[in-house]
This record gives structure tokens, C-alpha cells and sequence, in this order.
């Protein structure tokens, strides 16, 4: 119970992010997010490694944690919005989180590496990969300062009564559905992180097979997502992710009746796979409002 507070903290102060950050950082751009987003990165292994050992130090640092992650979206979504074009959006949010798969993936085998005798190298590696987010952070602002060059140009919007409401349409017939898949999404990739890791304990006693259920849902989507942009669907970007959604939860209903781990493991890739299409799908569809949102006036 109260592991599960601690961990649902992140998510509380990621909400009170996204109400307070569209107001008071309306006008920054996405490289002061990925400086903050970096001082973030820096503060969470730093508030485990020299705070004392009591649970407020845990509940401080998922608290920075929810910062973080939110940081590096408002970032993510500054620069697609800025610098990408409209119909390379789903191509912009699949390489982005083709890394982060193969990062998920390599993380875990390297912390167990690092942290075998004590904590201590494991924390200390994280600086030292930090050290480098922040060396290439430099560098790729300085061998792109002239972003300008590349920027998207959109007509500021002009405010009054029917702009406004066309917002609201747009939000009352479009975005909302969309909020509501997005929670349903995100839910079932929360449980391959929670419930997964118990769950994969479970099926190592079982078969020899079930230590790789984490691997099966990683795996599968940095490949997809690396090649994402590429793949020719024939439905816009929202029934592209709506699909998606509803065929891995069917997949996903598949645990109930499988007894068998390797065809377990065949779902969860097949589940990844699906999840790792929808979610650039719903981002670039998310993106494409913006777009709407601001140029439509």
C-alpha cells in the first residue's frame, strides 16, 4: 500500500505540472524543458544517493521523477511542434521512443551488473551517463543554432470570442475521445511495468522462458518504432491508434485462457508491438491539434 503511494506520487505532481507549466512557461522553448529536464535527471539519483534513508526521501524523489518525465514531454512536444512538419509528426514521436526501448531494455541486465556488491556504482554510473545527456545536449545546440533554419512557420493565432470556441469544439468532439484512449493505453503499458515484473517471477518457475517476458514487450517495440514513420497504414493517425488499442486489449485478454508461457510471451510481443503503433499515433494526433488549434483563426 504505501509503495503504491509513493509511486502514484509521480503521477499526482505530473498533473500539477501540466496545469501550472502551459501558463507559466507558455513562451519557452523546448531547449529550456531539455535543460531542466537534464537538472532533473541529475536531482533524482542525487536526492537517493545523499538524502537519508526514510520515506519522505523516497516520496521527494518520485516527486522529481513526475517533474522530470513531464519535462521531457513538454519538451518532446515544443520541438515537434516548432521543427516538424505535420505528416512527419508520427515519424517524429516513433524514433524518439524507439531509444527509449532500447534504453528500458538495456537498463535493467546493466543495473543488476552494476549493483551486485552495492549501490553505489549503479548511482554513480547514472551521473556518469548523465554527464554525457548533458555534453550532447551542448553539442547539438551549438551544431544546430541555427534552428531557425529549420523552424515550421505558423501564423500566430488571433485571439476573440469565435477563435475560442473553436477550440472548444475542437476539444469537445476530438480530444477528449482521444484523452480517454490515451489513459487506456498508458494503463495497460503501466501494468507490463508494475504487475509485469511479478508476473514474469511467477513464469521463470514455470518454464525456463517466463525470465524474458519484460525482454518480449521491450524488444519488439524499439524495432517498430525505429520504423515507424515508414510504415504505410491506410487510416489516419486517430483510427491508426483506436485499432491499435483495441486489438492489443484483446490480445491482452488472451492471459486469462493461456496456460502456455511461450505463447504467453508470443501475445506480450504482439501486444507490444500494437501499443508501440498507437502511442506515436496518439501523440501525433495530439500534435496535430495543436497544429489546429493555433494556425486556425
Amino acid at each position: 500500500g504505501v509503495m503504491g503511494i509513493i509511486f502514484a506520487f509521480s503521477s499526482v505532481v505530473g498533473m500539477i505540472c501540466d496545469m501550472v507549466f502551459p501558463k507559466i512557461f507558455s513562451q519557452k522553448q523546448h531547449f529550456f524543458f531539455l535543460k531542466v529536464t537534464v537538472l532533473a535527471a541529475i536531482l533524482f539519483p542525487g536526492t537517493l544517493l545523499f538524502f537519508p534513508e526514510h520515506v519522505m526521501t523516497l516520496i521527494f524523489a518520485m516527486a522529481i521523477w513526475g517533474l522530470y518525465f513531464e519535462l521531457n514531454m513538454f519538451s518532446s512536444f515544443q520541438f515537434v511542434h516548432k521543427y516538424v512538419h505535420v505528416k512527419e509528426h508520427t515519424r517524429a514521436w516513433g524514433i524518439p521512443q524507439a531509444f527509449q526501448s532500447a534504453a528500458y531494455g538495456l537498463a535493467p541486465p546493466l543495473a543488476t551488473f552494476l549493483i551486485k556488491d552495492s549501490f553505489e556504482p549503479g548511482f554513480y554510473s547514472v551521473f556518469a551517463l548523465l554527464g554525457i545527456a548533458v555534453f550532447l545536449t551542448i553539442f547539438f545546440k551549438l551544431a544546430f543554432v541555427n534552428t531557425e533554419a529549420h523552424r515550421v512557420v505558423r501564423e500566430k493565432p488571433t485571439k476573440s470570442w469565435m477563435a475560442e470556441f473553436r477550440v472548444w469544439k475542437i476539444l469537445a468532439h476530438s480530444v477528449w475521445p482521444l484523452l480517454v484512449l490515451q489513459i487506456a493505453v498508458y494503463t495497460i503499458d503501466a501494468s507490463f511495468w508494475t504487475i509485469g515484473t511479478l508476473l514474469m517471477q511467477d513464469l521463470a518457475e514455470q518454464h525456463a522462458l517466463g525470465a524474458f517476458l519484460l525482454s518480449a514487450y521491450i524488444i519488439p517495440a524499439a524495432i517498430v518504432s525505429l520504423f515507424l514513420g515508414s510504415i504505410p497504414f491506410p487510416f489516419g493517425k486517430k483510427k491508426t491508434a483506436l485499432i491499435a488499442s483495441v486489438l492489443a486489449g484483446g490480445f491482452l485478454g488472451l492471459y486469462a485462457f493461456i496456460p502456455s508461457v511461450p505463447l504467453l510471451l508470443a501475445v506480450t510481443i504482439v501486444v507490444s508491438l500494437l501499443l508501440r503503433i498507437a502511442i506515436p499515433e496518439i501523440k501525433a494526433t495530439f500534435e496535430d491539434y495543436v497544429s489546429r488549434l493555433k494556425n486556425d483563426d
